[in-house]
């Protein structure tokens, strides 16, 4: 069980106008095979009690988009520890190769307490090692300010919320494919992007998405939302390239 492996048939759900996988669909299919892994490791939701996990960055590099009728394979293993995070690994392929390679970094939080636990110690189950396997990018660098330019704004519905009573994770994305495309008049691919989850966000808020794009189609993005006081919080930002 060192590994978890599982074969995807693109739905037509998944597909951009252009026949294309969504970008937020590589976070929800990770997600579903990092999820199915840890169950079957005994650390999986509803498993341990008051403590779940809690994804706070990723990493997902695109070397190409799968289209419609595509079979794909997800494989996925946990990588170590660094300081608080427990760090896991993502391998999308098909019968033509590579097609994505993810990073991502979990926080085991106690929900009584709100608290994060000291890895590996709190854990209920043993972490296999896979120290011979790739590790493919290094996360702990420090979120940076992004500059709130060229705002669009989207309230919460209550179809975005997940079983852990807030926005589901993948649904960030789908807001920061939604401004690329308000950004450049078009449906953008995302190649590259590095994205850090800050707060959890209920139902109905209105969420701002804002940022910056450059020519090379290098991007800054935070989502944020206006607190009663009058400040800004942001609960998600990333950053990376478009084709």
């Amino acid at each position: 069980m060192n590994t978890y492996t599982q074969d995807f048939s693109i739905r037509y759900s998944e597909l951009n106008r252009n026949g294309l996988l969504k970008d937020e669909a590589f976070f929800d299919i990770f997600q579903e095979v990092a999820s199915r892994h840890a169950e079957q490791l005994g650390c999986g939701f509803g498993t341990m009690g008051s403590l779940t996990w809690v994804l706070s960055k990723i990493r997902i590099q695109v070397l190409r988009t799968p289209k419609k009728d595509s079979n794909v394979t997800v494989k996925t293993w946990p990588s170590g520890f660094n300081r608080l995070y427990a760090t896991r690994e993502g391998l999308f392929s098909d019968g033509d190769g590579e097609i994505a390679h993810v990073t991502s970094y979990w926080l085991l939080i106690d929900l009584k307490s709100l608290r994060p636990q000291r890895l590996p110690d709190a854990l209920p189950c043993p972490i296999p090692d896979n120290s011979d396997l790739p590790r493919y990018f290094d996360l702990t660098s420090k979120t940076t300010k992004i500059i709130g330019e060229n705002p669009l704004e989207s309230r919460v519905a209550e179809h975005e919320i997940d079983v852990n009573q807030h926005l589901n994770n993948a649904r960030y994305c789908s807001r920061i494919s939604d401004w690329l495309a308000f950004m450049t008049g078009r449906i953008p691919r995302i190649t590259d992007i590095s994205a850090s989850f800050l707060h959890e966000t209920q139902v109905n808020t209105l969420l701002t998405t804002s940022g910056n794009l450059d020519a090379q189609g290098n991007f800054q993005a935070a989502i944020s939302s206006k607190q009663a006081d009058g400040t800004d919080l942001v609960h998600f930002t990333a950053n990376g390239t478009i084709a």
